[in-house]
């Protein structure tokens, strides 16, 4: 459906809502070639190429965003990691040790 609307945006020349479009059709990689076809077809080389740079700059914001969570997890991690006795996570060592072993002489009887 997004597709048919981008389309029908690129025939009547709206190429803002085009590119709004756009932007959840580039993400999906069967979609892109017919995509990139359509507006080549057309000969509109340089909408083509605004649409992909503000995808790019979309790609690029979502992966800073995950990278920022992945941070705040990780040092969530290391601040309750310091909280934990050295006693504790030996015994939770041990335990996924033990446990991995059990797992493994089940499978070899």
């Amino acid at each position: 459906m997004v597709v048919q609307v981008c389309f029908a945006c690129v025939d009547n020349e709206e190429f803002r809502l085009a590119q709004m479009c756009g932007l959840h059709i580039v993400v999906h990689a069967d979609e892109l070639e017919e995509l990139i076809n359509y507006y080549q077809d057309r000969g509109y080389f340089e909408e083509l190429i605004a649409l992909l740079e503000a995808a790019l700059g979309e790609i690029v914001a979502v992966a800073v965003i995950v990278l920022v969570l992945v941070l705040i997890v990780v040092v969530a991690v290391i601040i309750v990691g310091a909280a934990v006795s050295e006693n504790r996570v030996t015994d939770v060592v041990r335990q996924l040790h033990i446990s991995r072993l059990h797992r493994r002489s089940e499978g070899l009887t």
